[in-house]
């Protein structure tokens, strides 16, 4: 009896000690999940905090931005290359211009060389700081080319009125507008009279010597450099500003005159047909002027797209200016004759 009891104690006891295991086990494993889960609710929080203190990404302004100062360029230049072809077809149907033979080859470089003498007369100024000379070139220039571009719509003295009124909206009012209105209506006169005392095949050697001289200007001599900081710092009318976040992109007058020059020429170019769009008569020498008008800018938005790359770094822009007008100007040939 005494061994049975001892038997039966002994299985008692070993179920117990079974059961004691089967606890600890569960508590176990009980314990894992709760820290588990606490470990997980941790690592939320934690993630949720890292969310938190991120900061959210910003939109891509600069795509944007790009995409703004391209429209306000091609619109200011398009505007710019319309009006001054009307007003050289104007003046060329008044017969007013600086050659007496338009078609001679020499004139590109006589105009040539009256650049030169400018720039030098620019840069002496510059380098000497004689502020005041630089304003009274300034207001020359933007004076009679206006007188130009204003005789095209009304009589010579209103003209000469409205003329008065720019130069003294940009003495009185000095904003970006007013400076550009004064850029804009000086590109117009001086590329609509250039336009109209050039030929085709004048017009394009001059814009050929001048795409060279624009590489030896910024690269090599950097006197073009120069005058254009200069001419920017003095918020003068030589230069088109557009502002686009945080800054102002510069486009020099020069960069908008000489496609129109060389558009203006094709425009005034002697022999010209009519084609006919339903009852419309459109002349060959408008549409190819268009082309050249497009293809320049074709050029410009190369440049700008090379300008935004390189950080605001001073290209010579007109090579591609000019490469794109020749190339859209042959295409125009090509199609219309």
């Amino acid at each position: 009896m005494a061994k049975k009891q001892d038997s039966k104690a002994k299985t008692l006891g070993a179920k117990a000690k079974k059961q004691d295991s089967k606890k600890t086990k569960k508590q176990k494993t009980d314990s894992k999940k709760q820290t588990t889960k606490a470990e997980n609710k941790k690592a939320k929080e934690q993630e949720g905090e890292k969310q938190a203190t991120k900061p959210k990404p910003q939109k891509n302004t600069w795509k944007t931005e790009t995409r703004k100062l391209y429209f306000m360029v091609m619109v200011c230049f398009l505007f710019t290359q319309l009006l001054g072809l009307y007003v050289s077809q104007s003046l060329s149907l008044q017969q007013i211009t600086v050659t007496e033979n338009p078609e001679e080859i020499s004139n590109s470089f006589e105009f040539f060389g009256l650049i030169i003498i400018m720039t030098a007369i620019m840069i002496a100024v510059i380098r000497l700081k004689i502020k005041v000379f630089l304003k009274i070139i300034e207001t020359i220039a933007v004076f009679f080319a206006s007188v130009l571009v204003f005789s095209a719509f009304v009589p010579e003295l209103p003209a000469i009125a409205l003329a008065g009124l720019v130069l003294v909206l940009k003495t009185v009012k000095k904003t970006i507008a007013t400076k550009n209105m004064s850029a804009v209506l000086a590109i117009a006169g001086v590329g609509g009279i250039l336009g109209a005392s050039l030929g085709v095949l004048p017009a394009i050697v001059f814009l050929l010597i001048l795409s060279l001289y624009d590489i030896i200007a910024v690269f090599f001599t950097k006197h073009m450099v120069e005058m254009a900081k200069s001419i920017i710092a003095n918020d003068m009318a030589f230069t088109l500003s557009f502002p686009v976040k945080n800054r102002i992109f510069e486009l020099g007058t020069g960069d908008l005159v000489m496609p129109l020059i060389f558009a203006a020429a094709v425009l005034n170019a002697p022999q010209s047909t009519f084609i006919n769009f339903g009852t419309v008569a459109v002349s060959t020498s408008l549409i190819k002027a268009l082309f050249v008008c497009f293809g320049a800018l074709s050029g410009l938005v190369v440049v700008i797209n090379l300008v935004e790359r390189k950080k605001g770094r001073m290209l010579p822009a007109l090579p591609p200016i000019v490469a794109g007008a020749l190339v859209f100007f042959v295409a125009g040939t090509l199609l219309f004759g």
